[in-house]
């Protein structure tokens, strides 16, 4: 099943929407491919060299791999998507 979540980032006030999969292990958040990184950091943030983290969420955290894909994981609003 794959779910629509949204991140935020507070610092410049901007939201993206990224439908996504959970990872193997239920509850422990969310996969994200390198194309669905870019999309994040450009839709989130978008200024090089900005020190705001791109995800800024309460209770949330976003890790960027060192190949460029992320996980995601913590208090994320999400809905349930049947494709």
């Amino acid at each position: 099943m794959r779910d629509k979540i949204t991140l935020t980032n507070s610092f410049h006030n901007t939201s993206v929407n990224v439908i996504t999969a959970p990872t193997e292990h239920e509850g422990l958040g969310y996969l994200l491919t390198k194309r669905q990184v870019k999309r994040i950091d450009k839709k989130l943030c978008g200024i090089e060299d900005c020190g705001c983290g791109v995800v800024r969420m309460p209770g949330v955290y976003y890790f960027v791999t060192q190949d460029g894909t992320a996980t995601v994981e913590g208090n994320i609003f999400q809905e349930n998507q049947n494709n």
